[in-house]
């Protein structure tokens, strides 16, 4: 037995590092060649690796939501010795990226790949069909899929919520803490990318509030006498109209001066 070390390869054009946004696998699972292990986020997009060799997981980089760098080892395979003798780090970056989308199943082995179900309770599928999952509370275990090696699809996924019955009892119960009540989620991805853009607006960016209380009264008054007068079908003067009215003016002296 020897050891094989997969090292995250480059997953884009100026790309120098990504995040852990899900494993597959766990230590001590067996995997066969070009099984999904993980999925990885850059700023660009979501892609999905494979295992460049089959052999036992014995140890992984980190946990979801850790950053690692490019050319860091990401999972420590144990194989056999005909297995490790191909060097990891120049194949890494040609047979580890997996495409997000599922591949078109050949026809003949179509049923016999859908009746196939990952060892471990280990799913195949795209994040996006995940996060949708996660979103629904739906366990994709009860999804049977007809991508190769019994991946699930986007069609056998949005195949599965248009049926009521089998979509409500592959609902789970949210895990919530006793003490607060309140159910934690890990920020993770694109989301925390939103979140820290958001955090770096309100930090940056002066926010300021202008407020001037005017008196309409007459401005109402002409209001309410337009649309008294408006003949049937016509449309209901709002307040819209005069503001921009004004503001047509106000914009207008200013740029005389």
């Amino acid at each position: 037995m020897s050891e094989y070390i997969f090292k995250l390869p480059d997953l884009g054009e100026g790309t120098v590092e990504a995040e852990i946004a899900e494993w597959m696998v766990k230590v001590g699972d067996t995997v066969q060649e070009e099984d999904t292990i993980c999925a990885m986020l850059t700023d660009k997009a979501a892609v999905e690796l494979t295992a460049p060799v089959s052999g036992t997981v014995k140890k992984v980089a980190g946990e979801a939501g850790e950053t690692i760098p490019v050319g860091s080892p990401l999972v420590v395979f144990e194989t056999s010795g005909e297995a490790a003798t191909a060097p990891a780090a120049p194949e890494a970056p040609e047979e580890s990226p997996a495409p997000v989308a599922a591949a078109t199943p050949q026809p003949e082995n179509k049923q016999g790949e859908a009746d196939q179900k990952p060892a471990g309770g280990k799913v195949k599928t795209s994040p996006s069909i995940r996060q949708r999952a996660r979103e629904a509370n739906i366990d994709l275990n009860e999804i049977t899929g007809t991508g190769p090696r019994g991946r699930i699809t986007k069609a056998d996924f949005e195949a599965f919520t248009a049926n009521p019955d089998k979509a409500s009892g592959a609902r789970a119960t949210p895990t919530r803490s006793r003490a607060t009540g309140q159910t934690e989620i890990k920020v993770i991805g694109l989301r925390r990318k939103i979140a820290q853009r958001m955090q770096q607006s309100s930090q940056e960016i002066p926010h300021f509030a202008y407020v001037e209380e005017l008196d309409i009264t007459a401005l109402e008054s002409l209001r309410q006498e337009l649309n008294g007068a408006k003949s049937e079908g016509d449309a209901t003067l709002t307040l819209l109209p005069f503001i921009g009215l004004a503001m047509r003016r106000s914009l207008s002296s200013s740029s005389r001066l």
